[in-house]
């Protein structure tokens, strides 16, 4: 009797880009990462990708919300890669989820970024 392999489970993990200040600039690093996110999504047929832009506090909110919602279509390039776009979300977090304190340049450098967290699909 031969075994069947099992598929791998689903890594669970935040892949993460950084932009530099009022940037949606996607930097050379961040193509390897996108190219990760693809290599998943493609590997895991039922998986999708959330999508989170966030900012620092610097600016009006307003400003931040967009700018957090232009970084996030960090999922048109997935889109180009050949991704399903019924299997990307994007959340526009502005200044919501800070990963470190707005006080400091480094602080604020670590939470201008993009957050891609590919999960399961939900059944239905």
């Amino acid at each position: 009797m031969e075994a069947q392999s099992q598929p791998a489970a689903l890594p669970n993990q935040d892949l993460t880009l950084y932009f530099t200040s009022g940037s949606a600039e996607i930097s050379n690093y961040a193509q390897d990462v996108l190219a990760l996110v693809v290599n998943l999504l493609n590997n895991f047929p039922n998986a999708v990708a959330v999508i989170e832009g966030h900012t620092d506090s610097i600016g009006d909110l307003s400003s931040n919300k967009a700018i957090s919602e232009s970084r996030a279509a960090a999922k048109n390039h997935l889109i180009r890669k050949g991704i399903a776009p019924a299997r990307l979300s994007i959340v526009a977090m502005g200044t919501e989820k800070p990963l470190e304190s707005n006080d400091t340049p480094e602080g604020r450098s670590r939470n201008r970024r993009v957050v891609i967290r590919v999960v399961a699909a939900a059944p239905g």
